[in-house]
């Protein structure tokens, strides 16, 4: 049986298979079996510029890997969202990290580090709504079979979740889980934008900023914005938090 059509198997098990896990995870897990890769990831996203609403994984460090580039607002994923094409990013740790130097330096250097990451967008009607990223501990090449297989992967990760969108009288269960924190995120861009009298990109990259220098995630801080137990200031100081 050829990559292609063993991923493709694979994947379509993955797709027909009604666990109680949700589509994404299951397709995450599916690439990790798949694919020559050590982690995946799917982060589902309405705006290219946002952090994801949703983030799945196949295990906690790809999932932090991900979640660190949109709180950075730079990396492999972010770019394949903006840009609508795939990406590839060897040797993070050396020459490949010179791209986004922030994200390499702040990636964990113990073992099992994560040195390549391939991001490919999730389309529908040729815009992105998502990204795909696998992620690998070795720097080595992908060969253009495993390159094929990624292929398919993503082709049938993306018609299997345009598919439960469209079945679904509302959205998707999945999505309301802990960790799809896409709506916070957006109320507390807003009320951002009223406390600094900013636009909205400034009041995001604020929000990332300070997700990075406290190690928390954006959705964390956004939770608290929203709950007015955080407000920002003009001078930086954003140290007006409630108990």
């Amino acid at each position: 049986m050829s990559e292609q059509a063993r991923t493709g198997r694979i994947l379509a098990d993955a797709v027909a298979r009604e666990d109680g896990t949700p589509l994404p995870d299951r397709l995450c897990a599916a690439c990790v079996e798949a694919l020559p890769v050590a982690g995946a990831a799917i982060a589902l996203t309405g705006d290219h510029d946002a952090p994801p609403h949703a983030l799945f994984a196949s295990d906690g460090a790809a999932a932090s890997a991900e979640e660190l580039q949109f709180t950075l607002g730079e990396g492999p994923s972010v770019e394949a969202l903006r840009t609508g094409r795939p990406v590839l990013a060897y040797d993070l740790a050396g020459p490949g990290g010179d791209r986004w130097p922030v994200l390499a330096s702040t990636l964990p250097s113990a073992p099992p580090r994560i040195a390549t990451i391939l991001a490919s967008p999730l389309r529908l009607h040729g815009s992105p709504f998502g990204v795909l990223s696998l992620h690998r501990h070795h720097g080595a090449p992908f060969r253009q079979e495993d390159l094929a297989a990624v292929r398919i992967a993503v082709d049938t990760s993306t018609l299997a979740l345009i598919a439960a969108f469209e079945e679904a009288p509302g959205l998707p269960s999945w999505l309301d889980r802990p960790g799809a924190d896409g709506v916070e995120v957006d109320q507390a861009v807003g009320m951002i934008m009223v406390q600094l009298d900013a636009p909205a990109d400034t009041a995001l990259a604020r929000l990332r900023a300070k997700a990075f220098t406290e190690g928390a995630s954006v959705g964390d801080l956004a939770r608290e914005v929203v709950a007015r137990r955080l407000r920002f200031t003009d001078d930086r100081t954003d140290n007006d938090r409630q108990p």
